[in-house]
């Protein structure tokens, strides 16, 4: 006689927990990276008018199973030149201007947090 066993381990449970996506602690540490990182490209913004820096923006959203966070600079602006319309140019400048680099120097927190999220 042949007996099949089913092991299953909470493995149901596991896929069950992944399938409805971040928790609300996990959109938090998600969100707080996200300002970590916006607060390190206004420290790196390169200020002559400020107008450059008060384009800069953040956004984040959440539907279903899925958060994006946005960070972006150019466009509408409380300084002399509205709208920016340079700060791609301004970034790429040279190695000094890039306000963004900052922000992905911090990505490493966004891949630690997805890391505890999937490990439950």
């Amino acid at each position: 006689m042949i007996r099949l066993e089913r092991l299953t381990n909470d493995v149901e449970k596991e896929v069950d927990r992944l399938s409805d996506g971040p928790t609300l602690e996990d959109l938090l540490e998600f969100e707080r990276v996200l300002i970590q990182q916006y607060r390190a490209t206004q420290a790196a913004v390169h200020v002559q008018t400020r107008s450059l820096k008060s384009s800069g923006k953040m956004a984040s959203s959440h539907r279903g199973n899925t958060w994006e966070g946005e960070i972006t600079y150019g466009g509408p602006s409380e300084g002399i030149h509205n709208p920016v319309d340079y700060a791609e140019y301004e970034r790429e400048r040279d190695g000094a201007h890039d306000f963004l680099a900052p922000a992905e120097a911090i990505s490493a927190e966004y891949i630690a947090a997805m890391n505890k999220f999937l490990g439950g």
